[in-house]
């Protein structure tokens, strides 16, 4: 197996997902943002029946921006199962009584179930918006993305002319 000498700078390219702004690509598609910093472009690259990429010049890209988002999901948690603990307590509390420890199981299954009804949980995690204003083949379009990485790095770069 050849070693490859690549230096791969991080900063020059993000994953997002499209939200709106160009004709024909649905909604979340994933695309691969690239700052070929050799050709001074800035590459859309995505998936659809084949690679395709979309190549803006830098000198084209108007502006670019992006706001921090927070997500919401509802999230259910699964019911803890506390016979084991039930158990444990009913064995503490009653003793070597096995009918006491039963008729208490029972009843410290109840009281945990009681404690712990709360199954449905809502999730928050941020993610980011970017917008990017560019003239594209001679006409203005303003396309949307999202991304869960922190793209401050990324636009600072392509932002430089």
């Amino acid at each position: 197996m050849q070693e490859t000498d690549i230096n791969i700078d991080e900063s020059n390219f993000i994953f997002t997902n499209i939200i709106s702004g160009l004709k024909g690509i649905p909604l979340n598609t994933t695309i691969l943002l690239v700052n070929d910093t050799k050709n001074n472009t800035l590459n859309l690259t995505y998936n659809l029946d084949g690679n395709k990429m979309i190549k803006i010049s830098l000198t084209d890209i108007k502006n670019v921006t992006f706001k921090t988002r927070v997500r919401m999901q509802n999230i259910t948690k699964e019911p803890t199962e506390n016979d084991t603990k039930s158990t444990l307590l009913s064995a503490a509390l009653f003793g070597g009584n096995p009918i006491l420890q039963v008729a208490g199981q029972k009843g410290m299954s109840k009281l945990f179930d009681t404690m712990s009804d709360n199954y449905n949980k809502v999730d928050y995690n941020s993610y980011f918006e970017i917008t990017l204003e560019a003239n594209i083949n001679g006409q203005d379009f303003r396309i949307t993305l999202t991304s869960d990485t922190n793209p401050e790095e990324f636009i600072s770069k392509i932002t430089q002319k």
